[in-house]
């Protein structure tokens, strides 16, 4: 009698973690979720959209945007962690930098001929189907003229 009691309370506890992913499912919990950052300085405004949560085999976004009231007089460059995109299967970068160079652990994307202004690059990519470690750190910096005047750090949690 016991024992048919403790399967029955198994499959009750079964029952109601399976019931939970299912709600967690509807509630898109365990899917694509985008978070936004920002930070300020010397009259431009640095924000990157991202994924706070993806998995493996899904687009994942990352848009840096650049704003600049009085427009852009010269080349601007974004330093973005190299370990971050490293996670991803990476396709395309729009627009196109004119320059990409290594520096450390960062990669630096340079913009020459702004037109207008507002910079918005966007990275086409896929959360890696053979993502090891469940958490990518990146952090983006704007320079201007070799000056970093803003940087934000965000995480992207990939689930199983």
């Amino acid at each position: 009698m016991a024992q048919l009691a403790r399967a029955r309370t198994l499959r009750r506890v079964g029952l109601v973690a399976l019931g939970i992913v299912v709600v967690a499912g509807l509630f898109n919990l365990l899917g694509v979720r985008t978070g936004t950052i920002s930070a300020d300085g010397d009259g431009y405004r640095l924000t990157v959209e991202y994924a706070e949560v993806t998995r493996p085999g899904l687009a994942t976004k990352w848009i840096a945007e650049v704003r600049s009231p009085e427009g852009f007089d010269g080349p601007v460059t974004l330093a973005t962690s190299a370990l971050y995109f490293d996670r991803f299967d990476f396709n395309q970068l729009y627009p196109e930098p004119a320059a990409v160079s290594p520096r450390g652990d960062e990669v630096l994307l340079e913009f020459e001929e702004i037109d207008g202004d507002v910079l918005r690059v966007a990275f086409d990519g896929r959360a890696s189907p053979t993502f090891a470690f469940p958490l990518a750190h990146g952090s983006t910096g704007l320079e201007v003229d070799g000056q970093e005047l803003a940087r934000v750090d965000y995480t992207t949690v990939v689930m199983p």
